[in-house]
Parts: structure tokens; sequence; C-alpha cells
């Protein structure tokens, strides 16, 4: 009896312990002078840490956003910079909407990476958001937008389910993607996409997946020109819009 009970008591503990909670995602500078991936995936509002395990490298390491916030100065993500052993968290991750963000580390800057956001998890809370900048000068500018269809077949879009798209913009925008075809005399949308582009002047891959609709289009057709409208919003409201098409075949 006695033996049993303490085995529930432990069983409880486990339960309730903390460390059962998800772990924060981590970006670790390696040996030497460089980020230990090119590429890192969080769920929207998940924190990030960066780790410094680079005990070879002269300098400190950082993890700073390439994109500044509205005051054209500060990053909208970055750490502390910290030596070799040590940790800091990333701060203003939490607040990113969907979209990839390119950053570097401010002491190298030829270390650099990206992180997507996904749609996952929860969104970020208008109570934490970071304070009201003071005014300044209004941003009249137009983003810098170009795109372009990746090629491929309908056979191969269709098994997909997706046609991928490469955008690139000279600032952080929000985007939305419209594909369209003309069917039999009408215009058909294809699929639809709204992400956000954090990643300036890189090239950037987005994938659209088809609709219903889209699907039924490209299963029946021989030859189909697609079209790609792009809506691009930078942070003062400025608006530029591109479009780029593509003849596909089975």
């Amino acid at each position: 009896m006695m033996l049993r009970r303490t085995v529930l008591v432990a069983a409880l503990l486990v339960a309730v312990m903390p460390g059962s909670a998800r772990a924060d995602k981590v970006i670790e500078a390696q040996v030497v002078w460089k980020f230990d991936a090119p590429k890192y995936t969080i769920d929207q509002g998940e924190k990030v840490v960066f780790r410094n395990s680079d005990s070879v490298s002269p300098g400190n390491h950082d993890v700073t956003s390439d994109v500044v916030g509205p005051d054209g100065k500060t990053p909208i993500f970055r750490s502390a910079t910290i030596d070799d052993g040590q940790e800091a968290p990333v701060e203003g991750v939490q607040q990113l909407k969907p979209g990839t963000y390119s950053f570097h580390c401010s002491i190298h800057t030829f270390m650099q990476a990206t992180l997507e956001v996904t749609q996952k998890g929860t969104p970020p809370s208008t109570e934490t958001a970071p304070p009201p900048q003071a005014a300044q000068p209004a941003d009249t500018q137009k983003p810098k937008v170009s795109a372009k269809l990746k090629p491929t077949t309908l056979r191969r879009a269709r098994k997909a389910r997706a046609v991928v798209a490469t955008v690139t913009s000279d600032e952080l925008v929000n985007l939305h993607l419209v594909l369209t075809a003309r069917v039999r005399g009408r215009t058909v949308t294809l699929g639809q996409l709204t992400a956000t582009d954090g990643a300036p002047r890189r090239k950037v891959d987005f994938t659209v997946r088809l609709s219903a609709a889209g699907r039924r289009a490209l299963r029946r057709a021989r030859r189909l020109s697609v079209a790609l409208a792009v809506r691009a919003t930078d942070q003062a409201d400025n608006v530029t819009t591109t479009r780029t098409t593509r003849r596909l075949r089975r």
C-alpha cells in the first residue's frame, strides 16, 4: 500500500512540474562566425532565445533584425550582445505576424539567417505591444516590389495543390497574393495568400495553395495562362501592386 501511494504522489508531481512546458526556440552562434542553421521556424507568439556557443571567434554575437520599426532605427526584434557561453532572449519575436524575417549579427554582419513565423500558435497580444513611437516625418515612399511565378507544369502544380511565387521587396511589407486564370471566358481565382515579407532585398518564396476551383481548372486544362497579382503594403500604409503571368502546360 505504501509503495502504491509513493508511486501515485510521484506521478502527480511530474504532471505539475513546470518542465513539461514547451521549451523556447534556440538560435545558436557556433564556431566559427556562423549561426547553427540558415533558417529557423517558430509558431506565432513563440519565444526565442539566442545562445552564444562560439568559443573560438573573437568578439561577441547577437541576433538583430534586418527590418527596423516605424522610428527608422530600432530593429523589430533583437537580442543583447553576449559573450561565449551566455544566453539572451530575442525580444520582439512574440509580436511578429506570420511571415519570413531576415536577421544578422550586428558585430559580424556576414552572419545571416532567416526566421519564419507560421500561422500556428497564439497571435500577439495587443496588451504587450510596444508603446506608440513619437511622431515621425510621414513616409510617402511606396515599397519597391517585384514578383514572378516559379516554373512548373499543370501536372506538378495539381499534384502539389500549390504554385510557388518569388517576391522581393525593399522593405517590410504585408503581402496579399491572388492567383487567377481565364477559364472558358471567365476569371477563376485559383488561390490566395496573405503573408509578411520581412527580408528586405532578398528573394522569398511564398506557396499559394490552390482552391477547389483552382484544382478543377488545372485538372481540365491542357494549357493555362496563370496571372499573379501582388499587393504590398508597408508600415506607413503605402501600397504597391505588381502583376506577373506564366503559361503552364501539362
